[in-house]
């Protein structure tokens, strides 16, 4: 007999089978995850069981909780006695931990990418950098030197749709003609 795994167990598990690529082992656990965890969420998008779409709207969801209702007025309070309801402040919704928001922010991210929209992901990137713990690696990683190669591409997009380079052909067709720097280094012959 074996004694069911808790929810950790579960979640570093599924988590080592994604790292890997093993999202269709991974998905015969997907019924075991915490339906609020952002694990859940790329392990449904991985699997195709949700659009890019879905995913970024569900991730945003989660990165901005929302508020509580208000607070029902007394019923001592009644329209027309005179007396005016207490103001007090509306209770502030919980805002995950840090941890927690590099997730989505890397789901939505990486759900971008499906869809070609670099703009979306340099903006999920730079949130999520911006984050006091965000992960360098993992399933949940962001690197700066993927948003430099997004702003790169940006940067390329918008110069060709504003057509910056043209008439400038000539330049560019030399440039590509100079033969690359000598070597300034050999390897030392061999002596016998």
């Amino acid at each position: 007999d074996y004694q069911p795994l808790k929810a950790a167990e579960v979640a570093l598990f599924v988590e080592q089978l994604l790292a890997e690529g093993g999202v269709a082992e991974a998905g015969n656990w997907l019924a075991q995850l915490d339906d609020a965890s952002p694990l859940k969420l790329l392990l449904r998008l991985k699997a195709g069981l949700i659009t890019p779409e879905a995913a970024i709207a569900a991730a945003r969801a989660a990165l901005d909780p929302p508020s509580p209702p208000p607070q029902p007025i007394p019923a001592e309070i009644k329209k027309g006695s005179g007396k005016k309801p207490p103001k007090v402040a509306p209770p502030l919704a919980v805002k995950p931990p840090s941890k927690v928001l590099a997730a989505y922010w890397s789901i939505i991210a990486q759900a971008a990418g499906q869809l070609k929209n670099p703009a979306l992901q340099a903006e999920a990137l730079e949130r999520q950098l911006n984050l006091p713990t965000s992960p360098e690696d993992g399933l949940f990683g962001a690197a700066a030197e993927n948003l430099r190669r997004i702003y790169a591409e940006l940067a390329l997009t918008a110069a060709n749709q504003a057509q910056l380079l043209v008439g400038e052909e000539a330049a560019w067709l030399d440039f590509a003609h100079v033969p690359p720097p000598p070597r300034r280094w050999r390897r030392a012959p061999c002596s016998p």
